[in-house]
């Protein structure tokens, strides 16, 4: 939509593999560990500690907010048009010559299906057949002299 890219591909895990949670946990005791010195059980657990992400407030029960939150929804409502069974695809593609239109797989080496997923596009219809003869063929041409 902005024309800095000329293709876009989005690719999402099939429901049921999607990444272990205890796995994001490991990686961060696994980059604290790396630039750790660590001789012993307490400095191991001293380790784990520090590596762990504490939960923080985004606001208080004074209404100060830490951390603004936007409704998404709303402001992008009108925007795009639904697309119907979209849960079941995990490949999605965009091009910079079909701008507004999405084509989706359900696998990746299966049937392609296109989309308009923005509301304010008009559904594009068949390109209709173009006559070989030219311009000079139609009634204007012959007032023009072609």
């Amino acid at each position: 939509m902005t024309d800095q890219h000329k293709e876009i591909h989005l690719h999402f895990m099939l429901p049921g593999h999607t990444k272990f949670a205890p796995d994001w946990s490991f990686g961060l005791l696994k980059k604290k560990f790396r630039t750790t010195h660590v001789s012993s059980l307490q400095e191991m657990a001293d380790c784990v500690s520090a590596s762990i992400n504490l939960a923080q407030l985004v606001g208080d029960k004074d209404g100060q907010v830490f951390v603004p939150m936007y409704d998404w929804h709303q402001f992008f409502k009108g925007l795009g048009r639904p697309f119907a069974g979209i849960k079941g695809h995990q490949h999605f593609h965009f091009k910079r010559e079909r701008p507004g239109c999405c084509t989706a797989q359900v696998k990746i080496d299966g049937i392609t299906t296109e989309k308009v997923v923005l509301a304010g596009l008009p559904e594009q219809p068949a390109l209709a057949e173009i006559s070989s003869c030219g311009p000079w063929s139609t009634p204007l041409a012959g007032l023009l002299g072609w």
